[in-house]
């Protein structure tokens, strides 16, 4: 099939499934475009990778993707403005997002690029900003569910296109092995795995969510249809060609699902486990942060390899540890200042854009202090999660995986230091959202619409 022919047909198959969700989402304004071009961007390359013929340097980054984000940073103030926000009400109301976002713009002050360290916090202000347009929604959990459909039916099907027929752009080479890696949208198969997992569970959980309901609306039943086939795209992306693939994201989300459904059996036997989901969460947590200071040991590193699918120094990740461990232990209470350490020349000392665990590179950048903070931000989204599961049983199991899932694959992937991972903003949007009530706009003070 020519290149030409297979876009225009996957351009036309994604816009009638995003037909398809219009439809279902009758309380959602036109302003939720404006949080799922921010997830399309930052789930996908960057825009100077699209565009730019030459790459930009990590210190001054790509001029497009500045101004395209500081572009949607402006347009969603501008509509919780319109809105009549109350900004105080709601970072009270999300305390540990609201501490978390303080402490990184206070580290800026010990950073040794405060410059690069401000740029770089403007974007996690971004994301704040983004979870707060979809609370100002009449409807935020139907504007949420819109926001995660609609960005994975773009990215899942244009990843295949890109795969199968624009090699340039979907394909890479192992640097290590040699092996053809899948990246399709993405800048890695780790990053492509990153996203199919995140949109997987949501798939799986939308399908079976609208099966067992078994609401009779025939759109209803024609948008079960659809996620059902992009979940079955993201299977195939998953699988990857051969031995190219991400093991622990296919691990994470095998996780996920026997979560899921570990979840949905605790229901049906009216069992209820009050805090042991939290003390789960906490043991899966402090298993990370100890796992880069203790991954030497063999029998530590094997175990967690076995667990993952990885040999026993993950993949290398091991050597890496004990390349930044060492780091972390020269400033351990307040780390080198939120994005202060990722430089050139940090990148260059030791071939490597990445400690390949979470909670290191957070140890490294906010220190322990940071570590803590945002420790809290899970145990706190497990609490709420926890609390919702007897008034909002479907949202609750979904978000109680997806922090299970973060947590144990931030043991070997990096994403819980920023809310610009799109696990983490996905973790940021149900952390916001889903304790809001429908039907009201409970940190509005207008009815103005944007």
């Amino acid at each position: 099939m020519p290149s030409s022919l297979a876009l225009l047909l996957c351009v036309g198959f994604v816009w009638y499934i995003l037909k398809l969700e219009r439809h279902e989402s009758t309380q959602v304004s036109g302003a939720v475009w404006i949080p799922i071009l921010w997830i399309l961007a930052i789930a996908s390359k960057p825009l100077g990778d699209w565009f730019l013929s030459e790459a930009s340097d990590i210190e001054s980054g790509s001029p497009l993707d500045r101004y395209f984000l500081s572009l949607l940073l402006c347009v969603g103030i501008w509509v919780l403005s319109r809105r009549g926000f109350d900004w105080g009400r709601a970072l009270r109301e999300n305390f540990w997002v609201a501490i978390l976002i303080a402490f990184m713009f206070v580290s800026i002050l010990w950073s040794n690029v405060p410059f690069m360290s401000f740029k770089r916090w403007i974007r996690e202000l971004t994301a704040i900003v983004m979870a707060f347009v979809v609370v100002s929604e009449v409807s935020p959990r139907q504007a949420l569910e819109c926001v995660l459909r609609r960005s994975f039916y773009i990215l899942v099907p244009f990843s295949i296109l890109l795969i199968k027929f624009y090699a340039y752009y979907g394909r890479a080479y192992d640097g290590t092995t040699g092996e053809v890696m899948w990246i399709g949208v993405t800048t890695h198969k780790n990053s492509l795995g990153r996203l199919c997992i995140v949109a997987a569970m949501f798939l799986a959980w939308a399908v079976y969510r609208k099966w067992s309901h078994r609401k009779d609306s025939p759109g209803d039943k024609w948008l079960m249809y659809a996620d059902a086939v992009v979940f079955l795209m993201v299977c195939l992306l998953l699988r990857g060609p051969g031995g190219a693939y991400s093991a622990t994201a296919s691990v994470v989300f095998f996780l996920g699902l026997a979560v899921y459904f570990f979840i949905l059996k605790l229901r049906r036997w009216r069992i209820t486990l009050g805090g042991a989901w939290t003390a789960l969460l906490c043991a899966i947590v402090m298993i990370g942060i100890l796992l880069p200071v203790l991954g030497r040991d063999k029998a530590i590193a094997g175990g967690a390899a076995n667990l993952l699918g990885r040999d026993a120094t993950l993949t290398g990740r091991t050597d890496i540890w004990g390349w930044f461990v060492p780091i972390a232990l020269k400033r351990p209470i307040l780390g080198t200042g939120f994005g202060g350490f990722w430089t050139t020349e940090m990148v260059e000392l030791h071939q490597e854009a990445s400690v390949h665990n979470g909670y290191l590179n957070t140890w490294l950048q906010l220190g322990v202090v940071g570590l803590f903070f945002t420790g809290m931000f899970y145990l706190s989204s497990c609490s709420r999660a926890q609390r919702l599961l007897t008034q909002d049983f479907d949202w609750a199991a979904l978000w109680m995986c997806y922090l299970i899932m973060s947590a144990v694959h931030n043991w070997t992937e990096t994403s819980i230091s920023s809310f610009t991972a799109h696990m983490t903003a996905v973790l940021l949007f149900l952390y916001v959202v889903i304790p809001r009530g429908e039907g009201k706009r409970p940190l509005e003070v207008s009815q103005k619409e944007a």
